[in-house]
């Protein structure tokens, strides 16, 4: 048979259709196949407003709500609020350091760490609080902007960086839990959504509404958000 260029065309075509046949029938096999479970209150979950998601080094996730955090082990939840020392009830961001501690950022209270161990609660009478399972850091006393913290993360050398409403903060975990924050950058207050990221290089990055902070060997670089989408990173 001549293959003419008619031929292959429909050929191709042909080919092109049982691929594509084959590509979604496969996609419409796995959507059927995935199991989906809804969780709110109802299972356990602090509140059903959740703005932050973080799976810690044993595998556990940790949610972060309006009404504090919760971990989810698999099967339950447990929850942490003011009650138990947490700073303020919305969290908006949840991290790690270096010797697996947790932190959480919070809209108005700081940044506080996690110290969820059985050996160092002490027990106290009926009716009296229990000793605070956070200890607690303000970004700077006499600024509530400044303790609004809506990204965090740690570098290389398990410093803490801070996105805050009203700039970028850093602190060096000294003895005893000792947290110094000084101003790296401000920008104008603003409530938009904020982030930021380690990447592989060891850069640092965080994102507000009209400007990225690119960080290099404490060097800090800014973008505007038109000069950013065109630079390769």
């Amino acid at each position: 048979m001549n293959r003419t260029p008619e031929n292959r065309f429909t050929c191709y075509a042909l080919v092109a259709q049982c691929l594509l046949t084959t590509f979604f029938c496969y996609a419409e096999t796995m959507a059927q196949q995935l199991s989906l479970r809804r969780y709110d209150v109802s299972e356990g979950l602090a509140h059903s407003f959740v703005g932050a998601i973080y799976q810690d080094a044993h595998g556990y996730l940790w949610f972060g709500t309006r009404e504090g955090l919760s971990k989810f082990d698999g099967y339950r939840f447990t929850n942490y609020g003011v009650r138990d020392g947490l700073p303020h009830p919305i969290v908006n961001a949840i991290a790690e350091d270096h010797q697996g501690r947790l932190w959480v950022a919070t809209n108005g209270g700081g940044v506080a760490r996690l110290r969820d161990d059985p050996l160092t609660i002490e027990a106290f009478p009926q009716g009296r609080p229990a000793k605070s399972k956070f200890i607690s850091f303000k970004i700077k006393d006499d600024s509530l902007d400044a303790n609004r913290v809506n990204a965090l993360l740690f570098d290389a050398q398990d410093r803490l960086w801070c996105a805050t409403q009203v700039g970028v903060y850093l602190a060096k975990i000294g003895p005893n839990d000792q947290l110094k924050f000084e101003a790296v950058t401000t920008h104008i207050n603003s409530g938009a959504p904020m982030a930021a990221l380690a990447d592989s290089r060891g850069r640092l990055w965080f994102t507000f509404d009209d400007e990225v902070i690119e960080v290099i060997s404490d060097r800090i670089i800014k973008y505007g958000i038109q000069e950013f989408a065109g630079k390769q990173v």
